[in-house]
């Protein structure tokens, strides 16, 4: 079952979880565990692979390969105050390092898999190793099952709903973009430069090949 993805073993221990069997939360919910709303906390935009048709299975496959990787984040629940690792179905929350200061956030919504960074350090970098890295394992996991599987990158803002009102880079032609979710305006930059690309580049290349 191991080799199927079906139970898998927590990084550095012998726990074993089924990501199929996991209970669902809300994402508001588990974000609240994380984030104090008052205090400075800096998250990416939503890198996003948007997919035509997501097999149900496919993102249990996505969130083992990344249990097996990372250390999966403790949360204390409220009520009980026992402490629980940030799993639920359709969401993993994952420390990057020992220190506990910056997570990786990967979801599933409707036919597309997203990832974020929380991070409370405030240091400005870029992520664009990890959307290289799941691109690999998507094609990795489709060849391995022979799977026809088309999907494209989109981009949401930092504190937007990952499942609507997605960007890709060629609607990004100006340096702002209309938040139909919030209904202001937005730097098309900040959506873009936390995963290692550039809308003005990208737009400055296409006007000269045209």
């Amino acid at each position: 079952m191991k080799r199927f993805d079906i139970i898998v073993n927590l990084k550095n221990s012998s726990a074993l979880y089924m990501p199929c069997m996991i209970k669902p939360c809300k994402f508001d919910e588990v974000r609240e565990q994380f984030i104090d709303e008052s205090k400075p906390f800096c998250r990416t935009s939503w890198l996003c692979f948007e997919f035509k048709f997501l097999p149900p299975a496919f993102f249990n496959h996505i969130l083992a390969w990344y249990i097996k990787q990372y250390s999966v984040s403790v949360i204390t629940e409220k009520g009980t105050r026992n402490e629980r690792k940030a799993l639920y179905r359709q969401i993993g929350v994952f420390n990057l390092d020992s220190s506990g200061c910056e997570q990786l956030v990967v979801c599933e919504g409707p036919n597309v898999i997203a990832l974020q960074v929380w991070s409370s350090r405030m240091l400005y970098r870029t992520y664009g190793d990890f959307g290289e890295n799941l691109l690999r394992f998507i094609d990795t996991i489709s060849d391995r099952y022979r799977l026809k599987i088309t999907y494209e990158k989109t981009f949401k803002c930092n504190d937007g709903d990952f499942t609507i009102y997605r960007k890709r880079i060629d609607d990004l032609q100006t340096k702002e973009y209309r938040c139909l979710e919030h209904r202001i305006n937005h730097g098309s930059e900040d959506l873009v430069n936390p995963w290692g690309f550039s809308a003005l580049t990208q737009n400055t290349t296409s006007d000269e090949d045209t």
